[in-house]
């Protein structure tokens, strides 16, 4: 394992990255490195997986650290690239979804969990697979996970709109005439602006109206959706409200995730 901190003289420097180079390509390598030596320059080919340990937000940025993947030497096949978010924290949750913008324009695809040997984008007959949803397939293909869930649909949301409550409730509703148990999370309405208040308390009432499940917190929360406890909807299109078109969506098969946003509804709304 190599570290690169930034610490010793010019030449010390110019030595380890010369012993780097050296290292036979069929011998493990790890490098732990400062994002100034992980950024342009850093050039070592044999490089196939980057684990992100500190929140990055600017496009540019990430594209420099996944660039030092992009290099072609012989037998890379593919490149790996481990993120992570912490839901819980506002901020870093944010942060994550503006770096899923830029995964998505850098053509990566998504592997649901550790050891899936689909990394392939979603096709419509692929309900097993993990992938990234763009706003122009969001609709359809969650019409199409709905359309297969048979137990649990959990939504928490961040906001409601008008036009996306009137599209979705008579969606809900079907997935509850079936047996779904359907369930609609949301900040309350006094967490929002005083002038949209009155918007989202509407909204929710068009919701209550229509015989589905409305929970509040009293706490902002992130926006995904849980089906059936094993699928899992997450990032910046908002099924119940806004959805801009620059924003996308994991869609993501994992069991291990689904019980783990599940469990943290459960603590933050006791009502789960």
């Amino acid at each position: 394992m190599f570290l690169l901190s930034g610490q010793g003289t010019a030449k010390e420097k110019r030595a380890l990255l010369t012993e780097l180079a050296a290292i036979p390509n069929d011998e493990p390598l790890a490098v732990v490195a400062i994002g100034k030596y992980a950024g342009e320059g850093f050039d070592l080919p044999r490089l196939d997986v980057l684990l992100l340990t500190m929140p990055v937000v600017w496009k540019g940025t990430l594209t420099q650290y996944t660039g030092r993947l992009h290099r072609a030497t012989p037998g890379k096949r593919e490149v790996l690239l481990y993120d992570y978010v912490d839901f819980r924290v506002p901020m870093l949750e944010q942060q994550y979804r503006k770096r899923l913008r830029s995964y998505a324009a850098l053509a990566y695809t998504v592997r649901g969990t550790i050891g899936d040997s689909n990394p392939n984008t979603l096709q419509p007959s692929q309900t097993e697979s993990s992938a990234f949803i763009e706003l122009s397939d969001f609709s359809h293909l969650l019409a199409q996970d709905l359309d297969a869930t048979s137990k649990e649909a959990l939504f928490c949301v961040p906001s409601l709109s008008a036009q996306s409550v009137h599209r979705m409730t008579p969606i809900l509703q079907r997935l509850q005439h079936r047996g779904v148990n359907v369930q609609v999370y949301l900040p309350q309405p006094a967490l929002f602006r005083s002038k949209i208040q009155p918007k989202i308390t509407a909204n929710v009432t068009i919701l209550q109206q229509a015989g589905i499940s409305v929970v509040f917190s009293q706490n902002h929360l992130s926006n995904f959706c849980v089906l059936d406890q094993h699928l899992v909807w997450y990032g910046g299109l908002n099924p119940l409200g806004w959805m801009p078109a620059e924003e996308s969506n994991l869609r993501i098969v994992s069991p291990e995730i689904s019980a783990e946003l599940v469990d943290f509804l459960r603590r933050i709304l006791p009502k789960l």
